[in-house]
């Protein structure tokens, strides 16, 4: 039996188990309590300086402006539900709406540690804490989202889980399956004074994350312009791990992490007559961050740095990226934030960008 077949027929005991013990409490509840909407809207606006190592600096600035919109929705304590819309400028200067999550979950409290996430959603794979404006990139090759199937328990901060999915990337020669799986594990305490998380992750397929995607994406359209015969593939899966610490104390907090491919992928070329196959070596990823959070005049402000990279990722990404940023909680849940930014790459190149954003959230 495929771990896809298992991990469903474990699913399916779950919602059987479930079912059993869930009650209608609708008439308890008002609509007020059933629906709860949340979100942010924001205005971003960045100047960007690139250095290359051979050429002209290029300068670049712009406006952009997004919106996030999510929709809870309480059946019952052991039935829940989330919906996501997310609302963005694209480049071209057209816009897009997505819906970004849509998924039911079903147990995941103190009564019922045991629980079943099924829909569109993240999968939990890496944790991606920052306080910066831009994301980490430990996000660019780890966060991965798929219509996916989750069973997993939380009790007494600890946290376990595995899911399977099918993902847009399949092994050369393969059919389309749901072969695509992967688990975490941690533990998490919060009190009024402190707080940590430490936690690891697994996938078994590290390209099947939304910035790894659009690259191998771009290539194939980059060969495909010099013949149509010609394909590009991942001659196998490339298994990918995670691990993460989250501490937050009397205004300080430390966020740590780092994202690593388990082995070098490996690319297939067809030029519609013979098959090559050449060998890269594995990415990895890492964030380490410091913040203090304190009062002027009222005004909740936080200061942070952080330290970023990715090896073995050419132009791709920065090999190393400083940032540092000023947020400011200018008006009740309205934050004004400006950060700075310098990325080297290891072809050399340079960047530096500032990038100021305002946002309201609710």
């Amino acid at each position: 039996m495929k771990f896809s077949q298992k991990f469903f027929v474990l699913a399916a005991a779950a919602l059987t188990i479930t079912a059993s013990q869930l009650t209608v409490s609708a008439a308890e509840e008002s609509p007020e309590q059933k629906i709860k909407f949340s979100g942010t809207i924001g205005l971003e606006g960045s100047y960007n300086k690139s250095e290359p190592k051979a050429g002209k600096d290029v300068e670049s600035d712009g406006l952009s402006a997004s919106a996030d919109l999510g929709i809870d929705v309480n059946i019952d304590k052991n039935v829940k539900g989330f919906v996501g819309l997310t609302w963005e400028d694209n480049d071209d200067d057209s816009y897009s709406l997505e819906i970004d999550e849509a998924y039911l979950k079903l147990g995941g409290n103190d009564a019922m540690p045991l629980f079943f996430r099924a829909g569109k959603m993240y999968v939990p794979f890496g944790k991606f804490e920052t306080n910066m404006i831009s994301d980490p990139l430990t996000l660019e090759i780890g966060e991965t989202r798929g219509s996916a199937g989750e069973l997993g328990v939380n009790f007494a901060g600890f946290y376990l889980s595995g899911y399977a999915f099918n993902g847009v990337e399949d092994r050369e020669g393969e059919d389309d399956t749901t072969d695509n799986f992967g688990g975490s594990i941690g533990y998490a305490y919060e009190s009024d004074a402190f707080s940590i998380e430490i936690g690891g992750s697994y996938i078994n397929n590290l390209y099947e994350a939304g910035g790894l995607a659009d690259r191998i994406a771009e290539q194939r359209e980059e060969y495909l312009e010099i013949s149509t015969n010609e394909y590009l593939s991942l001659k196998d899966y490339v298994p990918g791990a995670a691990a993460y610490l989250v501490l937050k104390a009397a205004g300080f907090s430390l966020f740590g992490e780092y994202v690593v491919m388990l082995k070098d992928p490996e690319i297939e070329k067809n030029d519609g007559t013979d098959t090559t196959t050449t060998k890269i070596d594995a990415m990895k990823a890492w964030n380490v961050e410091a913040g203090y959070t304190f009062n002027i005049a009222g005004k909740e402000t936080t200061l942070g740095a952080a330290y970023q990279g990715v090896k073995n990722a050419d132009d791709f990404l920065p090999e190393t990226r400083y940032m540092g940023v000023l947020n400011v909680g200018i008006l009740e849940n309205t934050t004004f934030a400006l950060q700075y930014a310098q990325d080297e790459f290891e072809n050399d190149d340079k960047a530096k960008s500032i990038t100021a954003k305002v946002e309201i959230e609710f």
